[in-house]
């Protein structure tokens, strides 16, 4: 459960990322957007998991 909660951290660390790289146009806003959608549906599922592991305890 633990690693799950420092995925959790890492994946918003990424959006902090492309939220940089945004600005320092690194990237352009479809790339911005598509790793942000990527991200957004990680984080969902990894939630969802994180909920299943926390019904068996």
């Amino acid at each position: 459960m633990q690693f799950c909660r420092i995925l959790r951290g890492s994946l918003h660390e990424i959006i902090e990322d492309l939220n940089i790289l945004l600005d320092e146009e690194n990237i352009n806003e479809v790339k911005f957007n598509e790793g942000k959608l990527l991200v957004s549906k990680a984080l969902k599922s990894l939630n969802g998991y994180i909920k299943y592991l926390g019904s068996l305890v």
